[in-house]
């Protein structure tokens, strides 16, 4: 059925008439669907869809030299340009530094935004900095990331536990200490194990990890009350301490960066472990707030994230049930007779009414939903590292 569903997907994207298309972000334009369909070639060995693939990245490129782009990792220059860096060490396409004379520009919004206490990965300096890291070894990439490190070093505060960073908010000027991995401190451990595993600033970023995972492990708190064990965000002195499953905020995202940080530090097995016990209990869709197949806050983010962990733990077998449980629901989530592949999703309409849309992206859309079914099928983990996981 995953196979069907995932080939499904793959044929409608395929024959869809992108032309007048101008959305170049990664998480829900061309870019993400570009990548999916790059990887869904090599799968097949079918060059329909390299062609497909080839074509969506060069449209989303010339939107790019129109000067059409912001410069975030979610939505424009740096999200691209991960794309392409990824694309060329996968051999997928040739190794040309196509965006490489706009680093420099990223670079100075990298720092102004940093300045701004806009650290947000997403939407913010960590994004831009998380694209350097991944040419590291390319033009001035690593002193840009030394300065990003050090960025991070000099907007830390301390804390009774470790250390702590408040977020910005850009849309509505507010802060808080966020704790979802979307956009809160699990991304920053994420980032800083990965600096460590590439040998970036070794002993600046283990410290800071070290220090950050022990004010993150100080939130844990067990309730009857909700099923979460770590808060959502804190605010005005206030803890929203409900968090839902999914990538973007909650226990999910939170082990997956506990995960990456153990690769560093090798201590967490307890903490990770007691997570994915309550993890594996959590499967009502409307407790859990989930409403749709996406990846960002539905079932193929969670699917894909429980495959995720199961590959990085011992304990293989007390997972299994849970991606079974979640690859069901994914596919039962594909119904809809207007939709693609039988998918919608929920979005923001008129008057802040949320109804189902028929959403192309990997974020939030069937893109999304075919990349977690690809792994699902081939067990290849490496594209998801634009979410912070691999």
């Amino acid at each position: 059925m995953v196979e069907a569903k995932l080939n499904q997907i793959a044929e409608e994207l395929l024959v869809y008439n992108f032309d007048s298309e101008k959305n170049m972000s990664l998480t829900n334009g061309l870019p993400g669907i570009s990548l999916f369909l790059f990887l869904y070639a090599y799968y097949k060995q079918d060059e329909r869809y390299q062609e497909k693939a080839s074509k969506l990245l060069l449209q989303s490129v010339e939107i790019v030299m129109q000067g059409n782009a912001q410069p975030t990792f979610a939505s424009g220059l740096a999200g691209l340009g991960w794309l392409i860096e990824f694309l060329i060490q996968k051999e997928y396409i040739e190794n040309e530094e196509i965006l490489s004379p706009l680093d420099d520009q990223l670079y100075q919004i990298m720092l102004r935004d940093f300045k701004m206490n806009n650290w947000d990965f997403f939407h913010g300096g960590l994004g831009i900095a998380f694209y350097f890291l991944k040419k590291h070894k390319k033009g001035k990439s690593l002193i840009y990331l030394k300065d990003a490190i050090q960025a991070l070093q000099e907007l830390r505060e301390k804390d009774t536990n470790g250390i702590k960073w408040k977020s910005l908010n850009l849309l509505n000027g507010q802060q808080s200490y966020d704790y979802g991995l979307a956009h809160g401190m699990p991304s920053i451990i994420s980032f800083l194990s990965k600096c460590c595993q590439k040998d970036v600033e070794y002993t600046t970023c283990k410290s800071l990890m070290n220090d950050a995972i022990e004010h993150l492990l100080s939130q844990k708190k067990r309730s009857q009350e909700w099923p979460n064990l770590y808060p959502c965000y804190i605010k005005n002195g206030k803890t929203k301490t409900f968090s839902r499953l999914a990538w973007c905020y909650g226990d999910l995202g939170i082990c997956t960066s506990l995960i990456n940080a153990n690769k560093v530090i090798g201590k967490l097995d307890t903490e990770i472990n007691e997570i994915i016990q309550s993890l594996i209990q959590r499967t009502k869709l409307e407790t859990n707030k989930v409403e749709d197949a996406g990846f960002c806050h539905g079932s193929a983010g969670i699917l894909h994230l429980f495959q995720y962990i199961q590959k990085n733990v011992s304990d293989k077998i007390s997972l299994q049930q849970s991606i079974d449980y979640w690859q069901q629901v994914c596919l039962q989530f594909a119904t809809i007779e207007e939709g693609i592949a039988g998918f919608q999703f929920y979005k923001q309409g008129d008057a802040n009414e949320k109804k189902l849309q028929n959403v192309l992206g990997i974020l939030d859309g069937v893109a999304g939903v075919g990349l977690s079914f690809l792994s699902y099928q081939n067990q290849d983990f490496d594209w998801d590292e634009c979410f912070l996981l691999s």
